[in-house]
């Protein structure tokens, strides 16, 4: 079984951390918002408004859904879905469990996942399913970090560099994205997705599903969501042409039985014997091909290729930059090379007192390579970015409605009860003042009765 996290945080800091706005990051903010969108329009609608038990308040929105006692108070998993990419520099201790490791993993060249272990045994896999427990068991403060973990850990378990450890996730591969230098891992991150969304035109008109639309939020991906619902899952579907993925998306979130396969010894792979609904390892596996298939495939640099285009561009640009007289060759050759690895030259580099000075001279750039035509039509015609940000959100909405849709019925079940009771007193309140007047009026009438008679 696997380690649990504690969140060892004063309450002060805890409530200062949850105060925290939502970040700016551009999975990116559009695809964990993404994520957390599909599987808002999945969830229960009691589920959606007991979130506005654990979720602050400035998540919440005004819902038309379901129609019976319209308008509702819902709160919304997108708001805080990227939360998390903010807190990691708050809290560094969580920044490993963004991403899982594998042993020996070199793609495309050795492509792993686990059957040598893991890097690190506290990782995306192993925080999904101890957040999930703190979500069910914990308390207060505590269940609303769980929820927001939980949310964004789903979205980065289906990011494909998010499960390998070569060069960091892509993040120390450079390469060209439209014509402008980029790192790997921030291309699958987000630039893919906004281009994405830039080049559709379409479903900018609302669906004829209320339980769908009554999640969307007025974002600029609106109508890319749409498009994944629509055309992926069959929500609202007007056309009679069968759906992407119409006959399969129903059994996305079916864990195996028994849980844990034959996988290998490391404690990350028996990850999935939890009595918690979801199984990280199992849904992850078949996704890490991904990572050898496309995220690195050609004209990515392979292993060891991006050493060998630094010496390359060392031979080319060997005079770019002079060395003083009496410097170490070997020395500055190291230093130009974490010169390169940077995102861009320092605008006001600082002079130094080690060597005399001398005209400052642009850092060489790199022949960096285009991901052209080619790897991206790949990556669009098999509907990769699309089918797993509807996986994310198709999961993290089983994952969410199993943990509280019961405890979430039963407090619907008390708000009702007391809006009758309170419908009641209300009634007898309002009821008191009308009997007097009736009970008042008999009065009169028998009492006239009475004295017309000769009886007063």
């Amino acid at each position: 079984m696997v380690r649990s996290l504690i969140l060892l945080l004063p309450l002060p800091l805890l409530i200062l951390l949850l105060a925290a706005p939502s970040p700016t990051l551009a999975w990116g903010q559009a695809g964990h918002a993404i994520v957390a969108t599909i599987a808002q329009s999945l969830l229960h609608p009691a589920v959606r408004t007991h979130l506005c038990t654990i979720l602050p308040s400035f998540t919440s929105y005004t819902s038309p859904y379901p129609r019976k006692g319209a308008p509702h108070t819902h709160c919304h998993l997108a708001t805080l879905a990227s939360w998390p990419d903010t807190a990691k520099w708050r809290m560094p201790w969580s920044g490993h469990l963004h991403y899982v490791n594998p042993v020996h993993d070199e793609p495309p060249k050795t492509c792993t996942y686990g059957e040598q272990g893991f890097t690190d045994q506290e990782n995306v896999l192993t925080g999904l399913v101890n957040y999930t427990r703190q979500l069910r068991d914990g308390t207060g403060a505590e269940r609303d970090v769980a929820l927001r973990f939980v949310t964004h850990f789903v979205g980065d378990l289906h990011q494909p560099l998010h499960l390998t450890g070569r060069a960091r996730g892509g993040n120390d591969v450079w390469v060209r994205y439209e014509g402008r230098k980029a790192r790997l891992h921030s291309i699958w991150d987000g630039q893919i997705i906004n281009t994405q969304i830039r080049n559709l035109y379409n479903y900018t008109t609302p669906l004829p599903s209320l339980p769908f639309e009554s999640t969307l939020q007025g974002q600029v991906w609106d109508p890319y969501i749409r498009w994944i619902m629509a055309e992926g899952l069959g929500v609202g579907k007007t056309s009679s042409a069968q759906a992407w993925w119409e006959t399969e998306w129903s059994s996305w979130a079916e864990c195996p039985d028994p849980p844990t396969a034959d996988y290998g010894d490391d404690p990350t792979n028996r990850v999935d014997e939890t009595d918690l609904p979801l199984c990280p390892m199992a849904w992850s596996r078949p996704l890490h091909p991904l990572v050898c298939q496309y995220a690195f495939a050609s004209p990515v640099p392979a292993p060891g290729e991006e050493e060998a285009l630094l010496e390359k561009w060392e031979e080319r640009y060997q005079d770019a930059s002079p060395v003083a007289a009496g410097d170490d060759v070997e020395a500055e050759r190291r230093r130009r090379r974490r010169r390169r690895r940077r995102p861009s030259p320092s605008p006001n580099p600082q002079p130094t007192t080690s060597r005399p000075s001398t005209p400052t001279h642009p850092s060489p750039q790199p022949d960096l390579p285009e991901l052209a035509d080619d790897y991206l039509k790949r990556i669009n015609d098999d509907l990769i970015i699309q089918r797993q940000l509807a996986l994310g959100g198709v999961r993290l909405a089983a994952i969410i409605n199993s943990v509280l849709l019961e405890e979430a019925l039963r407090a619907e079940k008390v708000a009702e009860q007391l809006q009758e009771e309170a419908a009641t007193s209300a009634q007898m309140q309002m009821g008191a003042p009308w009997l007097e007047r009736v009970w008042s009026g008999v009065t009169g009438l028998v009492r006239k009765k009475m004295v017309l008679g000769g009886i007063l």
